[in-house]
């Protein structure tokens, strides 16, 4: 990064049903830097919700981007 300021915040959720048999997890991030005097912020949210036993998985993913 050479010294640029990055900010990175993270919230996690995890939500688990007593037979472990579920897994919800909710991420969001936000970041934001300095490119060569240029300011740029990505937030990125995710929903992940899956078994045990990986028979299901679902992602969704939504979030602005911002860039140069």
């Amino acid at each position: 990064m050479n010294g640029v300021l990055v900010t990175v915040t993270v919230c996690q959720t995890v939500a688990r049903p007593q037979n472990g048999d579920l897994a919800a997890v909710t991420v969001c991030g936000a970041v934001a830097q300095s490119v060569n005097g240029v300011l740029v912020t990505v937030t990125v949210c995710e929903t992940v919700t899956w078994s045990v036993d990986g028979g299901l998985q679902l992602l969704r993913s939504a979030g602005p981007l911002h860039g140069p």
